[in-house]
């Protein structure tokens, strides 16, 4: 990610920034710009480009910036007229069609397939042969004469579709029309004979009502929601025992089993981060369509709290858990933005504080979400936790400059060399590796899980080779440093599939996988740049929305990550055969976060250094982009970072094993 200014904005004047990380912090002197940048971006996203602006890119293009909103957090009472309020549009559209577009609209919905999107011969094959032509015809003109009694019919369905289209456009209520449907279904009741009433008895999920937006889904109203629902839910499963309604109602305890209550979730990810608040429950009996509806949060001695009234730091903490309630309570179904800007969102916050705000930016934001995020910050203790990695400083003299800088260069910068503030970074060790793609690949690993688990020692990785190295100059190599007197050194070195072990080198993957490329040619990771890519036509042959967030894909279960591989191995052995027996004998591979996937045993054991000619010729797309060597495999070490905690078991555990030597 870069930023590039063409022009002046206040103190700020042209600059092309350096490769900003995923997670950035942005630092300086008072004065330098922090805070104008930040509003700059807030400008040029709501489409206020100042005059003195020539352009402004964040490269590459980012069409959803959210700048703050943390602390907005309001929990008004809200009562019936909130919900009328909501289901509004949607009967309203639906009321707009006439009872035989309604027949229509119902065939749409149910096969998911809009005339207006596709040509007729195509609408005919989505509905799967569902109606004989002529009979769709009979429908398709008794909705034109109902729409306009004059129109002039045709003889074919294919002319009568291109009329149709005239007057039937759902470009803008399909959500409407499926919530509609999912009425239908839930009551047992045809589509089109569907009432008002219908609409406001059955229970409608917050993902149909409205798209939740991570920064704009209002709390009170998930609150509010899930207790309507519930009673909505209760009422309906009374007149399905009591009068034989057809309905899909389901007992009250079971209903709260399978969703539980938003105040549950939310109270527990307050607990996990020692945020000392809790949300009172509202039982079904509590609630009322006649009255408004209290949201009470108490701190941790009962006491009844109003969010407003929290410190500011409390407000910025509050904010963020309940992104991650939102988050988590959502699930796939919540809309993100793709970067977040905040400035100075730590400014109120006490060091131990800092430390949550950074874990769960980074963490569940950047991490597990996929979503970008930069902070200014002045504050010694945000920079002092950040990864070392993501710190940039901005100057604005003599000419506006945004760089990456060295922690021990941040912190000078911020405490003006105050030596109570200085941090020890002299638990080092240098690990010796076979070449540069060794070094991007355990740097990478190693920077993730150092953050994670707070590792007492920082490694450094360094390559014996600016090209292909082998196992035994490393091996020499650490020798020589170890007897000069060194006891910092260590070497990693591939298996190779005979390679051993000795005091300060250690072998990767021994009696696992071949090399390194037996890692980063994982083939979860090669789908997940095809993700990214979106080549090989692999959403459709996984049966995975184009939306999803392939960077969380280590949330899946096991079985679907299997999929995952099985559709890799399967297009692998389009171009490269295998026999049975070799098809067959699997071993099973291990990840951080304790998922697991069953591989094939030659694929694990196969001489990885030839790996990249093949999977090119596997998935071409790779051949054509990525054509300088260790282009790919620098990429696929990217993505395993973005991964994390999708990752492989055997390179964390000798990562540990050398910190613990």
């Amino acid at each position: 990610m870069k930023i590039i200014l063409k022009g002046s904005y206040m103190s700020l004047s042209s600059f092309e920034s350096e490769e900003l990380n995923d997670f950035t912090i942005i630092t300086g002197k008072n004065g330098t710009g922090k805070t104008q940048l930040i509003q700059l971006i807030n400008q040029i996203n709501t489409g206020r480009k100042p005059p003195s602006v020539e352009s402004f890119q964040i490269i590459p293009n980012v069409n959803k910036i959210q700048v703050e909103g943390l602390t907005n957090n309001v929990l008004k009472e809200l009562n019936h007229q909130n919900w009328i309020e909501q289901l509004k549009n949607i009967i309203s559209e639906y009321n707009s069609l006439r009872p035989f577009a309604k027949k229509f609209t119902d065939i749409c919905v149910t096969y998911n397939t809009w005339p207006n999107l596709q040509t007729s011969e195509k609408f005919l094959k989505s509905i799967e042969n569902s109606m004989e032509v002529s009979e769709l015809n009979k429908l398709i003109k008794n909705v034109i004469l109902e729409r306009n009694p004059k129109s002039h019919l045709h003889d074919t369905y294919e002319q009568n579709y291109l009329t149709l289209i005239q007057y039937l456009n759902y470009s803008s209520n399909i959500n409407s029309l499926k919530i509609a449907k999912k009425i239908s279904n839930f009551l047992g009741k045809d589509f089109d004979k569907l009432t008002e009433s219908d609409f406001h008895n059955v229970p409608i999920s917050d993902e149909d009502l409205s798209k939740p937006q991570l920064f704009d889904s209002a709390l009170n109203k998930i609150l509010y929601n899930y207790c309507k629902r519930r009673d909505q839910n209760a009422r309906l499963f009374f007149e399905k025992k009591e009068y034989n309604k057809i309905n899909n109602s389901i007992p009250d305890h079971e209903y709260i089993e399978k969703f539980r209550p938003p105040w549950e979730v939310l109270n527990s990810i307050l607990a996990r981060h020692d945020f000392d608040f809790k949300f009172d429950s509202i039982e079904r009996e509590q609630f009322s369509q006649d009255v408004r509806i209290q949201f009470i949060l108490r701190n941790n001695q009962g006491i009844e709290v109003n969010p407003a009234s929290l410190s500011s730091g409390e407000r910025v903490i509050f904010g963020l858990l309940v992104k991650l309630f939102q988050n988590e309570y959502y699930n796939s179904n919540l809309s993100f933005p793709n970067l977040i800007v905040f400035d100075e969102p730590d400014a109120h916050l006490h060091p131990e504080l800092s430390g949550l705000l950074i874990d769960v930016l980074r963490k569940t934001f950047v991490i597990d979400l996929g979503i970008k995020v930069i902070v200014s910050t002045h504050s010694p203790s945000t920079v002092a936790l950040s990864p070392d990695d993501s710190i940039f400083e901005i100057k604005n003299y003599p000419k506006t400059e945004l760089k990456k800088i060295d922690k021990d260069r941040a912190l000078d910068i911020l405490t003006g060399h105050l030596p109570t503030l200085s941090i020890d970074y002299k638990n080092h060790k240098q690990i010796f590796v076979e070449s540069p793609t060794d070094v991007e690949y355990y740097q990478t690993i190693f920077n993730k899980i150092y953050n994670e688990e707070r590792l007492p020692y920082k490694l450094y990785f360094i390559s014996n080779s600016a090209g292909k190295g082998n196992s035994n100059e490393v091996i020499k190599i650490v020798q020589k440093i170890r007897e000069s007197g060194n006891k910092t050194s260590f070497g990693i070195i591939d298996w190779d599939l005979n390679n051993k072990r000795n005091e300060y080198v250690y072998v990767h993957g021994e009696n696992s996988r071949y090399s390194i490329e037996n890692f980063l040619f994982d083939p979860l990771y090669v789908s997940v740049l095809l993700m990214e890519m979106e080549a090989h036509n692999i959403f459709e042959e996984l049966d995975i929305e184009r939306t999803y967030n392939q960077y969380s894909i280590g949330n899946e279960s096991n079985e679907f990550l299997q999929s995952v591989a099985d559709w890799f191995f399967n297009s692998y052995y389009k171009f490269f055969n295998h026999n049975e027996k070799d098809k067959s004998d699997f071993i099973k591979i291990e990840y951080y976060n304790k998922k697991n996937i069953n591989i094939p045993k030659w694929f694990a054991h196969f001489k990885g250094h030839d790996f990249e000619l093949r999977i090119k010729k596997v998935f071409p797309c790779l051949e054509g982009k990525f054509t300088s060597d260790g282009d790919l495999k620098r990429k696929l070490s990217t993505i395993i970072g973005k991964c994390f905690p999708l990752t492989p078991k055997d390179s964390i555990d000798l990562i540990k094993n050398i910190i613990r030597h």
